[in-house]
Protein backbone atom coordinates (compact mmCIF):
# COMPACT_ATOMS: atom_id res chain seq x y z
CA UNK A 1 0.00 0.00 0.00
CA UNK A 2 2.66 2.41 1.29
CA UNK A 3 4.91 1.86 -2.11
CA UNK A 4 2.00 2.87 -4.36
CA UNK A 5 1.15 5.80 -2.31
CA UNK A 6 4.82 6.78 -2.82
CA UNK A 7 4.97 5.46 -6.15
CA UNK A 8 2.33 8.14 -7.17
CA UNK A 9 3.60 11.21 -5.07
CA UNK A 10 7.16 10.78 -6.51
CA UNK A 11 5.26 10.91 -9.86
CA UNK A 12 3.27 13.86 -8.73
CA UNK A 13 6.89 15.47 -7.63
CA UNK A 14 8.48 14.98 -10.83
CA UNK A 15 5.61 16.86 -12.87
CA UNK A 16 7.10 19.70 -11.47
CA UNK A 17 10.58 19.27 -13.08
CA UNK A 18 9.25 17.22 -16.50
CA UNK A 19 6.64 18.65 -19.01
CA UNK A 20 3.51 19.16 -17.23
CA UNK A 21 -0.09 20.02 -17.14
CA UNK A 22 -2.18 20.32 -14.39
CA UNK A 23 -5.59 18.89 -15.02
CA UNK A 24 -9.17 18.23 -13.47
CA UNK A 25 -11.14 15.44 -14.32
CA UNK A 26 -14.94 14.13 -13.43
CA UNK A 27 -16.71 11.20 -14.32
CA UNK A 28 -20.31 9.97 -13.71
CA UNK A 29 -21.08 6.33 -13.80
CA UNK A 30 -22.82 3.52 -12.78
CA UNK A 31 -21.91 -0.38 -11.89
CA UNK A 32 -21.03 -2.35 -8.84
CA UNK A 33 -22.93 -4.32 -6.21
CA UNK A 34 -26.30 -2.48 -4.87
CA UNK A 35 -25.40 -1.69 -1.27
CA UNK A 36 -29.35 -0.43 -0.53
CA UNK A 37 -32.68 0.20 -2.14
CA UNK A 38 -34.71 2.06 -0.74
CA UNK A 39 -38.23 2.46 -1.52
CA UNK A 40 -38.40 6.36 -2.00
CA UNK A 41 -35.00 7.13 -2.59
CA UNK A 42 -33.70 4.80 -4.84
CA UNK A 43 -30.57 2.80 -4.59
CA UNK A 44 -27.00 3.41 -3.94
CA UNK A 45 -24.00 1.07 -5.57
CA UNK A 46 -20.46 0.42 -5.18
CA UNK A 47 -19.27 1.87 -8.39
CA UNK A 48 -21.78 4.72 -9.22
CA UNK A 49 -22.62 8.12 -9.51
CA UNK A 50 -19.94 11.17 -8.93
CA UNK A 51 -16.21 10.96 -9.30
CA UNK A 52 -14.10 14.37 -9.11
CA UNK A 53 -9.93 14.50 -9.16
CA UNK A 54 -7.37 16.61 -10.00
CA UNK A 55 -3.50 15.69 -10.34
CA UNK A 56 -0.91 16.27 -13.47
CA UNK A 57 -0.14 15.31 -17.19
CA UNK A 58 3.29 14.69 -18.05
CA UNK A 59 4.87 13.81 -21.21
CA UNK A 60 7.22 10.33 -21.55
CA UNK A 61 7.73 10.59 -25.33
CA UNK A 62 5.75 12.54 -28.01
CA UNK A 63 2.72 10.54 -28.14
CA UNK A 64 3.27 8.87 -24.62
CA UNK A 65 1.88 10.37 -21.39
CA UNK A 66 1.50 9.91 -17.59
CA UNK A 67 -1.40 11.06 -15.90
CA UNK A 68 -1.70 11.13 -11.34
CA UNK A 69 -4.64 12.03 -9.81
CA UNK A 70 -6.26 11.89 -6.59
CA UNK A 71 -10.08 12.60 -6.07
CA UNK A 72 -12.85 11.56 -4.64
CA UNK A 73 -15.79 9.51 -5.54
CA UNK A 74 -18.97 9.13 -3.92
CA UNK A 75 -22.77 8.66 -4.06
CA UNK A 76 -25.78 8.83 -1.92
CA UNK A 77 -29.22 8.24 -1.97
CA UNK A 78 -32.39 10.20 0.72
CA UNK A 79 -34.97 8.46 1.85
CA UNK A 80 -38.34 9.65 3.68
CA UNK A 81 -37.31 7.15 6.37
CA UNK A 82 -33.22 7.07 6.10
CA UNK A 83 -29.96 7.62 4.24
CA UNK A 84 -27.01 5.65 2.86
CA UNK A 85 -23.98 7.01 1.18
CA UNK A 86 -20.65 5.52 -0.05
CA UNK A 87 -17.33 7.60 -0.28
CA UNK A 88 -13.83 6.58 -1.38
CA UNK A 89 -10.74 8.90 -2.86
CA UNK A 90 -9.21 6.82 -5.43
CA UNK A 91 -5.41 7.93 -6.19
CA UNK A 92 -4.66 7.03 -9.71
CA UNK A 93 -1.95 6.45 -12.24
CA UNK A 94 -1.99 5.75 -15.86
CA UNK A 95 -0.30 5.35 -19.22
CA UNK A 96 -1.69 6.92 -22.00
CA UNK A 97 -1.11 6.64 -25.68
CA UNK A 98 -1.92 9.91 -28.27
CA UNK A 99 -3.10 9.13 -31.76
CA UNK A 100 -4.36 12.39 -33.29
CA UNK A 101 -7.82 12.87 -31.69
CA UNK A 102 -7.81 9.83 -29.49
CA UNK A 103 -6.09 8.57 -26.70
CA UNK A 104 -6.31 5.17 -25.01
CA UNK A 105 -4.68 4.49 -22.03
CA UNK A 106 -4.60 2.32 -18.51
CA UNK A 107 -3.16 2.34 -15.31
CA UNK A 108 -3.74 1.80 -11.36
CA UNK A 109 -6.52 2.69 -9.19
CA UNK A 110 -5.74 2.32 -5.44
CA UNK A 111 -9.35 3.59 -3.67
CA UNK A 112 -8.05 5.06 -0.20
CA UNK A 113 -10.38 4.67 2.87
CA UNK A 114 -13.96 3.52 1.49
CA UNK A 115 -16.51 4.11 3.34
CA UNK A 116 -20.15 3.08 3.09
CA UNK A 117 -22.89 4.46 6.07
CA UNK A 118 -26.30 3.52 6.23
CA UNK A 119 -29.30 5.35 8.58
CA UNK A 120 -32.54 3.95 8.63
CA UNK A 121 -34.61 5.80 11.25
CA UNK A 122 -35.64 3.14 14.17
CA UNK A 123 -34.08 0.01 12.49
CA UNK A 124 -30.49 0.67 11.44
CA UNK A 125 -26.93 3.52 12.02
CA UNK A 126 -23.86 1.76 10.86
CA UNK A 127 -20.68 2.55 9.22
CA UNK A 128 -18.68 -0.01 7.79
CA UNK A 129 -15.11 0.84 6.53
CA UNK A 130 -13.46 -1.06 3.92
CA UNK A 131 -9.64 -1.95 3.55
CA UNK A 132 -8.12 0.46 0.90
CA UNK A 133 -8.36 -1.39 -2.62
CA UNK A 134 -5.46 -1.91 -5.64
CA UNK A 135 -7.52 -2.05 -9.16
CA UNK A 136 -7.22 -1.22 -12.53
CA UNK A 137 -8.72 0.93 -14.81
CA UNK A 138 -8.85 1.37 -18.93
CA UNK A 139 -10.06 4.39 -21.05
CA UNK A 140 -10.40 5.87 -24.27
CA UNK A 141 -10.47 9.40 -24.77
CA UNK A 142 -11.73 11.86 -27.56
CA UNK A 143 -10.07 14.99 -28.17
CA UNK A 144 -12.46 18.18 -28.17
CA UNK A 145 -9.91 20.61 -28.47
CA UNK A 146 -6.09 20.77 -27.26
CA UNK A 147 -7.10 20.79 -23.33
CA UNK A 148 -10.17 19.29 -23.19
CA UNK A 149 -10.76 15.50 -23.81
CA UNK A 150 -14.28 13.29 -23.32
CA UNK A 151 -14.76 9.45 -23.10
CA UNK A 152 -15.43 6.47 -21.27
CA UNK A 153 -13.56 4.54 -18.67
CA UNK A 154 -14.08 1.19 -17.00
CA UNK A 155 -12.80 0.56 -13.77
CA UNK A 156 -12.02 -2.89 -12.34
CA UNK A 157 -12.30 -2.78 -8.24
CA UNK A 158 -13.30 -5.13 -4.86
CA UNK A 159 -13.72 -3.80 -1.41
CA UNK A 160 -13.07 -6.03 1.11
CA UNK A 161 -13.59 -5.68 5.22
CA UNK A 162 -13.35 -7.62 8.13
CA UNK A 163 -16.89 -7.00 8.90
CA UNK A 164 -19.99 -8.94 8.10
CA UNK A 165 -22.34 -7.13 6.24
CA UNK A 166 -25.91 -8.10 4.47
CA UNK A 167 -26.52 -7.12 0.72
CA UNK A 168 -28.88 -8.58 -1.38
CA UNK A 169 -29.80 -10.64 1.74
CA UNK A 170 -26.87 -12.42 1.80
CA UNK A 171 -23.58 -12.19 4.41
CA UNK A 172 -20.80 -10.94 2.52
CA UNK A 173 -17.27 -9.22 3.60
CA UNK A 174 -16.55 -7.89 -0.26
CA UNK A 175 -18.48 -6.02 -2.26
CA UNK A 176 -17.76 -5.60 -6.68
CA UNK A 177 -17.05 -2.11 -7.40
CA UNK A 178 -16.41 -2.01 -10.96
CA UNK A 179 -17.73 1.02 -13.19
CA UNK A 180 -18.12 2.05 -16.93
CA UNK A 181 -18.26 5.98 -16.75
CA UNK A 182 -18.53 9.22 -19.32
CA UNK A 183 -15.73 11.47 -18.19
CA UNK A 184 -14.01 14.82 -19.07
CA UNK A 185 -10.78 16.17 -18.60
CA UNK A 186 -9.67 19.50 -18.85
CA UNK A 187 -5.84 20.24 -18.91
CA UNK A 188 -4.30 23.76 -18.15
CA UNK A 189 -0.55 25.22 -17.53
CA UNK A 190 2.58 24.49 -19.17
CA UNK A 191 3.11 21.47 -22.04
Amino acid sequence: MYKIIILISGLLLSSFTLGKEFLIYGDIGLGGDTLVEMESGGDLTAGRLLYLAAGFEGEISDDLKYIATLGWKFDSVNADNGEASFDRFPLELMIIQSFENIEIGGGISYHLNPKYDIEVDGFINESYRFKSALGSTIYVGFHIDEQQVMGLRYTNIEYKTKELFIIENNFTTSIDGNSVALFYKFKFGEK
